[in-house]
């Protein structure tokens, strides 16, 4: 078999260059990420060595334990993963090929819940409205915790095999385990329970306790968490750190970073931006040199299906690019509004070349909690019906966070939430769908209809507004700098 680190590209490329050498530059210049060694490499530097050994000794006590092969055994594979953190510690991680193992034998189920980022907006802003403190923690490896249920075996690591037949038989979940996620989620998840937390029904990555004063949000292995009690909230904490190890930020100096955002906390509400994941992007393209744009999109451009704008490829059209290092630090400002409103609009026959609509939705409480730009799957054939398609993909969004946010009692369900449409002609085949005339004959949107007829004056009331004042319009195409800058600056915040 061939080693792929060994691998060269055929001599007919050597006047090419590929993107791989033109980012590597950047790469080393950046000084951290994944870092291309072998084990003989690794172990000739002294301060990768170390971090190998430090990972190894962490492994070898409750990982696993060595055993004399099994005749019918067939071991996976491993191999040593380095990485240099933004902090400068060198990192050096253990993974199995999990891509080895076979379906029925050695893993079953391997699916596993990660939070929403719809669900950490809400989580957001209920704290912003109640005033409650902000706190995150990040648990370390994680998948070691998850409890193994399969009997799978391994082979030595390269580096400290002790040059015998016997294989490690896993007590304990490695990284590249097909189920290593699955058993990680099913063991926070049953700690916290221990805690007398409950997962949501609609989000079963948000926990929450009896009265809803303390509420965790868990991506992979970090979490996010608020509460009225920041001593409560501390005692948790350590009860996650004696039975996980994690290190946490208590929010002394009102922010924290949480998944790639930066989170602050000031008594006008709660900001957050990603200043610094933008930034590292247009790092690693070259582009931090751009002009700054003032929209991210010209009026009159058009895509196509095949990743071109105006005729031009895609990567030549720098507006977007532009864009993003204008506006590296804005951000999403949640102002302690309770009320749940929403927006939607479409643009109908957006794309020239298929002839579809573009939905826009906006769903607000005190910020935004979900923006949503898409192509509508099928042809409308008149702008009342796009904008009816448009509703429809609301109400969905909507009757989702209504849920969550009553059974984290948040929000009372006998009010319907708001959703301005500025097309009357829309408005009126959702007033009438529970007569069915208006969508009589027209098949491909009777399930909507059913579905609409469910919610309509329960879950959503429509309220008919001006075109100036649809908050959803610039998701559906570009528009004027002053038309533009006057719609979002309604809903996010500079300088955040």
């Amino acid at each position: 078999m061939w080693d792929r680190r060994t691998l060269k590209p055929p001599a007919r490329f050597n006047d090419y260059v590929t993107v791989t050498a033109l980012m590597m530059p950047v790469v080393q210049s950046e000084m951290y990420g994944e870092v291309k060694l072998s084990v003989s490499e690794a172990m000739k530097d002294p301060k990768w060595k170390s971090a190998m050994l430090d990972e190894y000794e962490s492994l070898i006590m409750q990982t696993w334990v060595l055993v004399n092969k099994p005749k019918d055994a067939r071991p996976l594979t491993c191999r040593w993963v380095f990485c240099l953190k933004e902090d400068g510690r060198y990192k050096a991680r253990l993974v199995v090929r999990g891509f080895e193992q076979t379906y029925g034998q050695n893993y079953f189920d391997v699916f596993s819940p990660v939070a929403r980022h719809t669900s950490v907006r809400l989580i957001l802003s209920i704290a912003a409205s109640e005033n409650m403190k902000v706190m995150n923690f990040d648990v370390k490896t994680a998948f070691l915790h998850g409890d193994l249920e399969e009997q799978i075996f391994m082979f030595q690591p390269e580096g400290f095999s002790d040059k015998s037949n016997k294989v490690c038989l896993l007590k304990k979940s490695l990284y590249g385990l097909k189920q290593a996620p699955r058993n990680w989620n099913g063991r926070f998840t049953k700690f916290l329970k221990s805690l007398h937390f409950e997962p949501a029904d609609d989000d079963p990555c948000v926990y929450y306790d009896n009265g809803c004063n303390t509420m965790i949000v868990l991506h992979v292995d970090d979490g996010l968490m608020v509460g009225r009690n920041p001593t409560a909230m501390i005692q948790i904490l350590k009860k996650l750190n004696k039975e996980f190890k994690i290190t946490f930020n208590s929010g002394k100096d009102e922010s924290l970073t949480y998944i790639g955002m930066q989170i602050k906390s000031g008594p006008d509400g709660i900001s957050i931006n990603q200043s610094r994941y933008a930034e590292r992007i247009l790092q690693r393209y070259k582009f931090t040199n751009l002009n700054p744009a003032n929209t991210p999109m010209e009026r009159g451009m058009c895509a196509d299906a095949d990743k071109f704008v105006n005729n031009k490829p895609l990567d030549e059209s720098y507006p977007y690019r532009e864009y993003v290092k204008e506006t590296l630090h804005y951000g999403i400002h949640f102002n302690g509004n309770r009320e749940l409103v929403a927006y939607c609009d479409s643009d109908f026959d957006g794309d020239e070349v298929t002839g579809k609509s573009t939905t826009g939705v906006i769903v607000l409480r005190g910020g935004p909690l979900v923006w949503i730009t898409k192509k509508q799957p099928l042809v409308a054939n008149s702008t009342a019906e796009a904008e009816y398609r448009a509703a429809v993909a609301a109400l969905d969004e909507i009757s989702w966070i209504r849920r969550l946010a009553h059974e984290l009692q948040h929000l009372d369900l006998d009010k319907p939430t708001p959703l301005s449409i500025d097309n009357r002609s829309a408005i009126h085949m959702l007033e009438n769908t529970h007569e069915g005339k208006v969508t009589k004959g027209k098949k491909h949107i009777e399930i909507s209809r059913k579905f609409i007829q469910q919610h309509i004056g329960t879950t959503v009331n429509w309220k008919s507004i001006r075109s100036e004042d649809q908050l959803a319009d610039f998701l559906t195409k570009p528009l004027s700098r002053k038309l533009f800058e006057n719609l979002i600056f309604k809903i996010i915040k500079e300088e955040c």
